[in-house]
């Protein structure tokens, strides 16, 4: 595990887990994998941000957990307000908070677009075509035909 978890000292981690909130506790035979721990999601977090490495190329041998979790812990942490507060007790309890790049996690990227897109004479949808072509009896008229 890295040193970057140490420096999430326990008098900071106390204040920002009162940020955070405890998780309730599950049942011992609960289904599916048991939610990361926050305190290591957030030394992931600060790693990823002062690094400037991309979130899915986070190590897994520094034992913060996978980047895309810390990913989306941030984003529910911004979702419910909490990540304000946080970022506020990082800048001003931790030493090394003048390298951390905190644009980065407040930056939202448009979502990229896959596949292919329709030529622009298609992307008319339904208008591209005449009227008359979508009667129900022109299309039911096609399939019977054949």
């Amino acid at each position: 595990m890295s040193d970057d978890i140490d420096k999430i000292d326990d008098a900071l981690w106390q204040r920002i887990e009162l940020l955070v909130g405890r998780r309730p506790r599950r049942a011992k035979r609960a289904a599916g994998r048991p939610p990361a721990d926050d305190r290591q999601l957030l030394a992931g977090i600060v790693y990823v941000l002062r690094s400037g490495i991309r979130w899915n190329r986070l190590p897994a041998r520094l034992g913060f957990g996978s980047g895309m979790t810390c990913l989306r812990r941030l984003r529910a942490w911004q979702r419910s307000g909490a990540w304000r507060r946080i970022e506020n007790e990082l800048r001003f309890h931790l030493p090394e908070a003048a390298r951390i790049d905190w644009q980065r996690a407040s930056r939202r990227r448009k979502p990229r677009r896959r596949g292919r897109q329709s030529p622009p004479e298609l992307s008319g949808g339904s208008a591209a075509l005449p009227p008359e072509e979508h009667s129900p009896s022109t299309i039911l008229g096609f399939f019977a035909a054949r």
